[in-house]
């Protein structure tokens, strides 16, 4: 459906402004299609697996459920919680690396924890 490579997208995206910046800036997790950093406070916007119907809710709405999650161990208020952008970067290259190619949202997840 398409929410799951949006979501990479938006993450990926984070990682390169990151990166394009010397790592001197933080990530900003907005982009010109969403503001993942508000996620859970914008309506189209889906950050909850219960909220999801596949097949049935856009790609666009549900890309939130892989994103939000990074802008959060990102953003994490607690330092020893927080997860900095490269060994996030690493945790995402390597969940797609062991992703087999029919992975999808819901399996995703998995992957991850």
């Amino acid at each position: 459906d398409g929410a799951l490579e949006e979501g990479l997208a938006d993450i990926f995206a984070e990682f390169s402004y990151w990166h394009s910046h010397g790592g001197a800036e933080d990530c900003s997790w907005q982009n010109a299609a969403r503001n993942i950093a508000h996620a859970d406070t914008d309506p189209e916007l889906i950050t909850s697996m219960s909220e999801y119907e596949k097949g049935v809710t856009a790609a666009h709405n549900a890309s939130a459920l892989v994103s939000y999650p990074a802008y959060l161990m990102n953003t994490d208020p607690d330092p020893q919680r927080r997860i900095g952008v490269e060994t996030l970067e690493q945790l995402y290259y390597i969940a797609i690396a062991i992703s087999p190619p029919d992975t999808d949202l819901e399996s995703y997840s998995d992957i991850l924890e």
